[in-house]
């Protein structure tokens, strides 16, 4: 009898714990994600039964715990986030009422998500970066139309004004920041075809420094900058890309590198850096029945750690 009832307890709590252990309730796709500390922050998404998401997670590095924060004013797919002294900002995004072009912050030690301002004007499908008390939006869609602009926000003021242009309207670009410029790469024109062009933008004259012209046109890929170089991760080209790229700054020229593959082709995944790290959350096309997927790329070795969260609702 004992015996059978510590089976039972113990089948019990395993049942109970299912969710703890597979966690397919992070299953998600088209996320924003941004990273304050070693804690990541998955924003809004795609969830397979109920549509795009209001959502917010907080995936624990240290801890490898994952659990459910709190909300954001809206449902959401594709958001644009970026961190700025110790908080992360969401930039617009694009749900079930259509567009925004609010700007909500989530401040990790009050444990608040509030209002903090209003973008020019709804904004969605744009890259954005952080730099210097700043954060910098480009290109996107507003509801009617790509746009080209270059927008900086600064949260302290809550002031915002168009710093460049863009040679070409593109939305799903991915954005970086190094040494006081800004580089956009690739995204899609407004007949959604995918740009072959990675811009260098000196933000302090908003000319466009340099382009390059990449060996094919990508969009929908990830980019970090880390190191003094610029990482690219998948992307979408009439179907999703498994290239890891690297882009070297130099002031002679930019140079495009193919370093290695993702294990599968993927695209709409998010790019981030924490230290000297290089991270990855998301991405599509999602596998059914299984949790958001985090993963962290060495550059030493080149190759791909998945991180391992437990936690529940």
């Amino acid at each position: 009898m004992i015996v059978v009832v510590t089976i039972l307890a113990i089948g019990g709590l395993l049942y109970a714990g299912r969710d703890i252990i597979n966690y397919p309730w992070t299953e998600r796709t088209r996320v924003g994600a941004g990273a304050i500390g070693t804690i990541i922050y998955v924003l809004g998404g795609l969830h397979p039964d109920r549509g795009a998401v209001a959502d917010v997670l907080a995936f624990d590095l240290e801890r490898e715990r994952v659990s459910r924060v709190g909300d954001l004013p809206w449902t959401t797919i594709d958001v644009v986030a970026a961190a700025s002294d110790g908080r992360l900002y969401v930039l617009g995004g694009y749900g079930t009422r259509g567009s925004y072009s609010g700007i909500v912050c989530l401040d990790p030690e009050l444990e608040t998500l509030e209002s903090a301002g209003q973008m020019p004007a709804p904004r969605f499908f744009g890259g954005a970066a952080s730099a210097n008390g700043t954060i910098y939006y480009a290109g996107g869609w507003d509801g009617n139309g790509v746009r080209d602009e270059v927008f900086a926000w600064v949260p302290d003021t809550g002031e915002s004004e168009v710093v460049a242009h863009l040679p070409v309207p593109v939305r799903h670009c991915a954005v970086a920041f190094i040494e006081g410029r800004l580089y956009v790469l690739g995204g899609e024109d407004e007949d959604g075809d995918p740009q072959a062009l990675l811009v260098e933008i000196e933000l302090e004259s908003g000319e466009v420094r340099r382009t390059l012209e990449l060996p094919s046109p990508i969009s929908r890929s990830a980019m970090v900058a880390s190191g003094g170089f610029l990482y690219v991760f998948g992307g979408w080209n009439r179907g999703a890309i498994d290239a890891i790229v690297r882009v070297s700054i130099g002031e002679a020229a930019l140079t495009y590198e193919q370093i290695g593959h993702l294990s599968t082709p993927c695209s709409d995944c998010v790019a981030l850096t924490l230290d000297e790290r290089i991270l990855l959350v998301g991405g599509e096309p999602g596998q059914d029945g299984r949790e958001l997927r985090i993963s962290e790329f060495d550059l030493a070795t080149e190759s791909f750690t998945i991180h391992r969260f437990r936690g529940s609702i």
